[in-house]
């Protein structure tokens, strides 16, 4: 078996036969692993995961997906008639890895120096100042963002991926900052801006011919949130099951798989399928636990209880509108201490975590609970705090929500208006 490696084409040929290409990455990453193997005999050609994580662009892959990676790929050339491209000392899911044919059976189209301008080797041997400092302004950047994120900052973190998306250097880089700038326009209510985004983001994905799985489920997540914001429910529904359908074949990506079962579970909510939504967001839940995404497990403490308040709202407007007092129904008030538990749950958890400091949202939920289970004087010490709270971060659509809520229980006190409570958003 014969491997000839054509930079001019980017392409790489077994016996005369062109291996099936996946993507751009995977041409650089056998070129390099040739180039390795034919000229370069340290270690018997192996190169371990992190030297390929550096000279490879995996884009915001870790070392445990890579391996998985180059498994899939090794196994599906394999099912393609090309058995022994690579080969790994450990294991394929760890490496190091190299080509499996020695090097007088591989063939580059030029010579040594050529092939490593071509790598950028002495690039990345030497180092080049401004990569170096525009890569570290874009990863400060990220950080910034996510962090923002975490706290419910959105304008922080919009302008900070704004950022990032100026400084980023390839397409992968552009893919992520497009799809979270994408995700906080749409929470700050910019569909128009977030639509754009996501144009863009498809774009530049089409491009690229990127076969990255993580950008096109970001294109049905966000897609499929701005229609349920819009009440196309089904649309939601489809776009979520386009992305589980996409992450069938990773189900190692525990956020975006996640972030998919909460959408299903609010389109269930939506419908008044409650069972439905509570196991989305109990599925949702379990996947951040185990991807040790702090803030998703935030946001699934937080659905859980929201969905019981909800539950409970269900039930004591049927009592009201029957012209019994709702309010002492005990059915809606178990429902209500369900979700008193998970809000305290998720303040405590936000506490160890330090997370959400710029959001009073779960105070927001205790508030309403506190009103519909009559304790009128309690809601009102929790909306003082959310006052405060927003005066110190000028939240203002969390300012608003907390004034329509202080309005709607003052007019419960005052006319024993249940329906007015209920309505309140």
């Amino acid at each position: 078996m014969r491997v000839s490696v054509l930079f001019g084409q980017r392409r790489v040929l077994v016996d005369g036969r062109e291996l099936p290409r996946r993507s751009p990455r995977w041409f650089d990453l056998l070129a390099y692993l040739a180039y390795r193997r034919k000229f370069d005999d340290a270690d018997s050609g192996f190169v371990g995961i992190p030297e390929l994580m550096r000279q490879v662009d995996w884009g915001r892959c870790n070392a445990a997906s890579v391996g998985k990676q180059i498994r899939r790929a090794t196994l599906d050339w394999a099912e393609a008639g090309f058995p022994h491209v690579l080969e790994a000392r450990d294991s394929l899911l760890k490496g190091p890895y190299r080509l499996a044919q020695p090097a007088e059976r591989i063939a580059l189209d030029r010579g040594r120096d050529a092939a490593a301008r071509w790598l950028r080797l002495r690039e990345h041997d030497e180092g080049s100042a401004g990569r170096a400092e525009r890569s570290y302004a874009f990863a400060e950047a990220v950080a910034v963002g996510e962090r923002a994120y975490a706290c419910g900052a959105l304008r922080e973190t919009l302008d900070a991926f704004q950022r990032a998306d100026a400084l980023a250097a390839d397409a992968d880089q552009r893919l992520y900052t497009l799809g979270r700038i994408a995700r906080v326009q749409r929470l700050l209510g910019a569909r128009g801006d977030a639509v754009d985004t996501l144009a863009r983001l498809d774009d530049l994905r089409r491009a690229v011919a990127h076969e990255d799985v993580v950008a096109r489920v970001t294109l049905s997540l966000e897609a499929g949130w701005l229609a349920f914001q819009e009440q196309r429910l089904d649309e939601a529904e489809a776009c979520a099951h386009q992305g589980m359908d996409l992450l069938r074949d990773a189900p190692y990506l525990f956020v975006p798989l996640g972030r998919l079962h909460t959408l299903l579970g609010e389109v269930a909510e939506a419908r008044g399928a409650f069972g439905d939504a509570e196991e989305r967001y109990a599925r949702a839940l379990e996947l951040w636990v185990v991807g040790e995404w702090a803030w998703g497990v935030q946001a699934a403490y937080f659905n859980l209880g929201q969905l019981e308040r909800v539950r409970g709202d269900a039930l004591l407007r049927t009592a009201a509108r029957r012209g019994r007092s709702g309010l002492l129904d005990e059915s809606a008030r178990r429902h209500y201490e369900r979700a008193r538990t998970w809000m305290e749950r998720e303040m405590a958890y936000c506490a160890r975590a330090q997370l959400g400091f710029e959001s009073c949202l779960d105070r927001l939920e205790l508030a309403r609970i506190a009103a519909r289970c009559g304790a009128l004087s309690e809601s009102a010490s929790l909306l003082d705090e959310c006052d405060a709270h927003v005066r110190r971060t000028g939240n203002q659509p969390e300012r608003a929500r907390a004034e329509r809520l202080r309005a709607a229980v003052a007019r419960y006190a005052r006319d024993g208006d249940v329906i007015a409570l209920l309505d309140e958003r």
